[in-house]
């Protein structure tokens, strides 16, 4: 416990894998390519003495995947993740404990990735995932109304 607020190491996380998120294709590619880019400049940061730092910016409503993200980043890069429990601290107190205010300014992040709701391919991703589902006759009507209706993949 660091004043209000708890780290706790998580560690590599749960099953979640590039392979397994039900996210556009495209992103999910740029996402990986950026990841991979990041990695291999690691002795360039070193060499210039720039922080090895990358900042993803992700956002969208409950149960888009944002968390499956984080979790999917880490086991690709075989990270481990922390927990920051911030619901009790102010701005202040958290700018105290990362100790670099520039972090909050805005165009700090390098990475927006907007987590949007589930598109008809992440449908099928998802139920070959979870049932074992890879063909199914109302495959088709199921892409038309996810065109019409607005659902998140936890949904």
């Amino acid at each position: 416990m660091v004043g209000l607020c708890s780290v706790i190491l998580i560690g590599v996380v749960g099953p979640a894998t590039f392979a397994t998120l039900a996210m556009d294709a495209d992103v999910k590619e740029s996402v990986m390519n950026d990841l991979n880019r990041f990695v291999e400049r690691r002795e360039y940061y070193r060499r210039v003495g720039k922080a090895w730092k990358r900042g993803y910016l992700l956002y969208g409503l409950p149960g888009t995947g944002k968390s499956s993200l984080i979790a999917a980043m880490a086991n690709y890069l075989n990270f481990d993740i922390y927990d920051l429990e911030l619901a009790d601290m102010t701005n202040s107190m958290l700018r105290q404990l990362l100790l670099d205010p520039a972090l909050f300014r805005p165009g700090r992040m390098d990475v927006h990735i907007n987590m949007s709701y589930c598109t008809p391919c992440g449908f099928r991703l998802l139920a070959s995932n979870y049932h074992g589902i890879t063909q199914h006759e109302r495959f088709e009507d199921i892409d038309d109304l996810i065109g019409k209706v607005e659902i998140t993949p936890r949904r």
